[in-house]
C-alpha cells in the first residue's frame, strides 16, 4: 500500500479486511473492536492473522450471536451487496460500543463476484452524540422527562391506531396547585428542585410502556395503558402522594397539591386536540370542585363545570373585594339542657350585594374557591371574629365563636401558622373560639391539621367536626382527632320527631358521644317537635331557624368596625 494512501486509510478506519469469493479472509489488517482480542494471535507480528482462511459470516456469528446489525450484514455480504451498518457490542465494563462496518463487492471483468474489500470504524462518540441530539429534543431539559412535542408524538399514534387495538389507552392531564408560591417566595431554583421532586414521584406510578411527560411549566401529562376507572386511582394515587410531599428550601417548608384531569382515548377520538381538551377541561372541574382531586370527562358533568365557570367569570367576589361588602351574621347555638350555659354563637359570612340582595356562602364560595380567594375570606374571618370576642368582653358579654374554616385553608400550611398567630396573638381569650370543620376538609392534610388542632387546643381553643355523619369516615376522625363538638349532618332532623331510624342512629351516635366525653349539636332544627326530640334522645345543643335565625353582628354589638377584606387580602 502506498506510503500516503495508507496513513490516510489509517486516519479513516480502525481495521481493514479483504474476503475471497467464499467470504473468507485473505487479508486482515488492524482492529475490529468486537472479536479482534479473542481471535487475534498474541504472538504474531499482524494482529488479525488468525483469521485468514475463516469464513467472515462464521465467525461474526461465533463472536456476537445474533442481531439485527449482523443479520442485515449477513444478508448483504451473501447478496454480494456493499455493506453499510453499525454493529452495537457490550464491552467487559458494561459500556456500549458501536462499530461502522462497510465493504464494497468486488467483480472482474466478466463480471464475476469475486470477493470484498471493507473497513471498520469505532464510531461510538458520534452515535453518543447523535443519541444524545436526538433524547435533548424528545425531553425535557429540567425534568429529564418526554416533552410536550414528544408526548403529542405519541399520544397521536395511539389514538390513530386505538380503533385497531381493544386495549384501553387514557389520558391524564395534570396541573400543579400552589406551585406559584415556591416561585414567589423560595425562587426558580427552589421551583425547579420541587419540579424534580414531583416528577420522580409521578414516575413511580408510570409503568415502563407507558409516558410521562412535562408539558410546559407546572403542567404534565401522563399516558396510561388503563381504563377511566383505572386511571381515576392512579390520579387520586399521584394526587396523595404528592399532597403528602414536603418540600424544604433553606429551612422553609412548603406543600403543594395537584388537580388532574382524565380522559378516555377511544376509537371516537378525533384527533390529539380533541382529547388534550377533553383532559384539559376535566382539570378545570377539579379544580372548581375545590382543587387537589381528579375529575373523569364526561359531556354532562363537563356541561355542568362549564357553566359554572361562566358564572365564576363575572366579577362578583372582585367587587366585594373592593366594596367591602362582606360582613359577619351570627347563629345562636343554644343549650338544651342548661339555659345558665356559656353562650354559642356560629360566625356565618354573608354578601351585600350593591341591590341590597344577601347571597349565602353557596352563592359565591365556589367562585372565591376557583379563583383561591378561600384563605382570604378565611382570614377576614378568623381576624373579626377576634375583634368581635374584644368587644363582646368589653361589654361583658361572654360568649363561645365558632368559626368555619374551609378546605383550602386547612390544606394549606401557611394558612394554619397564620390562624395561630391571629389566635395567640388576639387580646380576646383563645377560650372563646371554636374552629370547625367537615371531615372531607382535613383528609389532604391531616398531619398538618393534627399538629394546628393541637397546639391551639393547648390554648384554650375548642374544636368541632361539621356535617357528622354525611362522610364514609366519621367515626375515625373522632377517635383520631381532639374534638369538642360533634355537628351531626342536617339529613338526620328532617321529619326526625316521626322518623324511628334517625332516632335510633342519632340517639346511639348521642351516647357514644357522650362516653367519649364529646359534645353534639344538631343542626337545621326547624321547629319545636325537632327540638323535643333532639332533647330526649340527649343531644347538648340545638341550631336552626327553629331555635334561633342568625342575625347581623351589629345587633350583637354596639359598636362594631370591621377590618377592610381588601387589606386583608393584599
Amino acid at each position: 500500500m502506498n506510503k500516503n494512501y495508507r496513513a490516510f486509510a489509517d486516519l479513516m478506519a480502525d481495521g481493514f479486511f479483504e474476503l475471497d469469493s467464499d467470504l473468507c479472509y485473505i487479508y486482515s489488517e488492524g482492529v475490529e473492536a468486537y472479536f479482534s482480542t479473542p481471535l487475534s494471535d498474541p504472538h504474531s507480528q499482524s494482529p488479525g492473522q488468525s483469521l485468514l482462511g475463516r469464513n467472515r459470516i462464521e465467525v461474526m456469528e461465533s463472536v456476537l450471536g445474533s442481531s439485527q446489525q449482523l443479520a442485515q450484514h449477513n444478508r448483504s455480504l451473501l447478496a454480494h451487496l456493499p455493506v453499510d451498518v453499525i454493529i452495537e457490542t457490550a464491552a467487559e465494563n458494561g459500556e456500549y460500543r458501536h462499530t461502522c462496518i462497510t465493504a464494497k463487492p468486488q467483480f472482474n471483468a466478466d463480471s464475476v463476484f469475486t470477493g470484498y474489500i471493507g473497513c471498520t470504524m469505532d464510531v461510538t462518540a458520534r452515535v453518543l452524540e447523535a443519541q444524545q441530539i436526538a433524547h435533548q429534543a424528545s425531553h425535557d431539559d429540567l425534568t429529564g422527562v418526554v416533552n410536550r412535542r414528544e408526548f403529542e408524538a405519541r399520544l397521536s399514534k395511539i389514538v390513530d391506531t386505538q380503533c385497531q387495538t381493544s386495549k384501553p389507552h387514557t389520558l391524564c392531564f395534570i396541573d400543579l396547585d400552589k406551585f406559584k408560591v415556591v416561585n414567589d417566595t423560595a425562587g426558580h431554583p427552589a421551583g425547579d428542585q420541587l419540579l424534580r421532586n414531583l416528577t420522580s414521584i409521578m414516575r413511580s406510578f408510570v409503568r415502563g410502556s407507558e409516558t410521562l411527560a412535562r408539558l410546559g411549566g407546572d403542567e404534565f401529562g401522563i399516558l396510561l395503558e388503563a381504563d377511566c376507572q383505572q386511571a381515576s386511582v392512579v390520579a387520586e394515587r399521584i394526587i396523595d402522594a404528592i399532597s403528602q410531599h414536603i418540600f424544604t428550601w433553606e429551612g422553609k417548608e412548603f406543600k403543594v397539591g395537584a388537580s388532574i384531569g382524565v380522559a378516555a382515548i377511544t376509537a371516537r377520538s378525533k384527533s390529539v386536540d380533541d382529547v388534550l381538551s377533553q383532559a384539559d377541561n376535566a382539570c378545570y372541574a377539579a379544580k372548581d370542585s375545590g382543587r387537589n382531586q381528579s375529575f373523569v370527562y364526561g359531556a354532562e358533568s363537563i356541561t355542568y363545570h362549564q357553566h359554572r365557570r361562566a358564572i365564576a367569570k363575572k366579577d362578583l367576589i372582585k367587587e366585594a373585594l373592593q366594596d367591602e361588602q362582606f360582613t359577619l351574621y351570627l347563629q345562636p347555638v343554644l343549650s338544651n339542657t342548661d339555659v345558665c350555659d356559656i353562650k354559642m354563637r356560629e360566625v356565618l359570612l354573608r354578601l351585600k350585594c350593591k341591590n341590597g340582595r344577601l347571597l349565602s356562602p353557596a352563592e359565591f364560595m365556589p367562585v372565591a374557591t376557583q379563583f383561591e380567594l378561600m384563605q382570604s375570606l378565611d382570614s377576614w374571618v378568623v381576624e373579626n371574629s377576634m375583634l368581635a370576642l374584644q368587644q363582646f368582653e368589653a361589654q361583658g358579654d361572654h360568649c363561645k365563636l365558632s368559626i368555619n374554616l374551609s378546605p383550602a385553608s386547612l390544606n394549606d400550611d401557611n394558612m394554619l401558622q397564620n390562624i395561630v398567630r391571629i389566635v395567640t396573638e388576639s387580646p380576646a381569650s383563645s377560650e372563646s373560639v371554636c374552629f370547625e370543620f367537615t371531615e372531607a376538609a382535613v383528609m389532604r392534610n391531616l398531619d398538618a391539621v393534627t399538629q394546628f388542632m393541637s397546639y391551639l387546643r393547648a390554648e384554650g381553643v375548642e374544636f368541632a367536626l361539621d356535617d357528622f355523619g354525611g362522610g364514609l369516615s366519621s367515626l375515625s376522625y373522632i377517635r383520631d382527632l381532639p374534638i369538642d363538638y360533634i355537628k351531626l349532618d342536617a339529613s338526620f332532623f328532617y321529619n326526625i320527631a316521626n322518623d324511628k331510624s334517625n332516632q335510633i342512629i342519632v340517639g346511639s351516635v348521642s351516647s357514644m358521644a357522650q362516653q367519649l366525653g364529646i359534645k353534639t349539636v344538631a343542626k337545621s332544627v326547624e321547629d319545636v317537635a325537632t327540638r323535643h326530640c333532639i332533647t330526649q334522645l340527649g343531644l347538648d345543643y340545638a341550631q336552626g331557624f327553629g331555635v334561633a335565625k342568625p342575625r347581623e353582628i351589629i345587633g350583637y354589638i354596639e359598636t362594631v368596625a370591621l377590618q377592610p377584606l381588601r387589606q386583608l387580602a393584599s
